[in-house]
C-alpha cells in the first residue's frame, strides 16, 4: 500500500522443519534491483537485493572470501593497504568492530547464457551388432537455470557464485501490485492514489 509494489522471495528451506518446506519472505521493495525497461519479473535478465550486513555476520555467513570485505565509507577501523600476507583486512581484537562496521551486499539471480563443452556417452550398434560406446564433444549451457552471484562493490571476486538450485530457470521472485502504472513495473501505492485529494483538503 505504502510502495505500490510488494516483493516475495520463494524458495525450499530443507531445514525449516516445516511440512513442505516451502518459504516465503517478504522483500523490502527499497532494496529490490532490477533492470529498467521489463514490467514482468519473470522475464528480466536479472534481479536481486541490495542491503548492508555488519562485517561478523558477512565473515560467518561466507568464511570463504568474507575476510577480504572492506567496509562501507572508509571506516577508520581499517585502512586501505591494511592487510595480512593473506589478503584478509586485518581488524582489532574487540568483535564489536566487525558489529559496528557494515559493508552493502549485492544478491543477484542472474540468467547466463555461458556455455561450457562436456562429452557425451551414447551406446551404438557395431557393424558386428555389438554394443558399442561413442563419446561426442558438444557444449552446453554452464547455468541452464541462471546462477546466484553475491558480491560486494569493493571486491575483485564474488563472495558466492553457484548454480541456482530450482529447474524452472525463473527468478526466486513474485511480486504483487497495489495499483498497476502502465508501461511500468512500479505500481502505484495508496497513499499516492490521495496525496491529491489529501492537499487539497488541507487547503480548504
Amino acid at each position: 500500500f505504502v510502495f505500490g509494489k510488494g516483493i516475495g522471495k520463494v524458495y525450499f528451506d530443507p531445514e525449516s522443519g516445516y511440512a513442505g518446506e516451502l518459504c516465503f519472505d517478504i522483500i523490502d521493495p527499497r532494496t529490490f534491483v532490477y533492470p529498467k525497461g521489463y514490467t514482468d519479473i519473470w522475464e528480466m535478465p536479472w534481479c536481486g537485493e541490495v542491503f548492508q550486513k555488519p562485517l561478523d555476520w558477512i565473515r560467518l555467513k561466507y568464511p570463504e572470501n568474507g575476510m577480504k570485505v572492506k567496509p562501507d565509507g572508509g571506516d577508520k577501523k581499517v585502512v586501505d593497504g591494511d592487510t595480512d600476507a593473506s589478503g584478509n583486512y586485518k581488524f582489532g581484537a574487540e568483535s564489536y568492530e566487525l558489529s559496528d562496521s557494515f559493508a552493502t551486499i549485492y544478491s543477484i539471480w542472474i540468467r547466463d547464457h555461458e556455455t561450457e563443452e562436456v562429452i557425451e556417452k551414447t551406446v551404438e550398434k557395431g557393424k558386428d551388432g555389438e554394443d558399442v560406446e561413442i563419446e561426442k564433444k558438444t557444449t552446453k549451457l554452464k547455468y541452464p537455470n541462471g546462477k546466484i552471484l553475491v558480491f560486494c562493490k569493493n571486491m575483485d571476486e564474488p563472495l558466492e557464485e553457484k548454480p541456482y538450485p530450482y529447474d524452472h530457470g525463473k527468478p526466486p521472485y513474485v511480486d504483487f501490485t497495489d495499483y498497476y502504472k502502465p508501461h511500468a513495473f512500479e505500481g502505484i501505492g495508496e497513499i499516492e492514489m490521495i496525496e491529491s485529494l489529501v492537499l487539497e483538503n488541507n487547503l480548504l
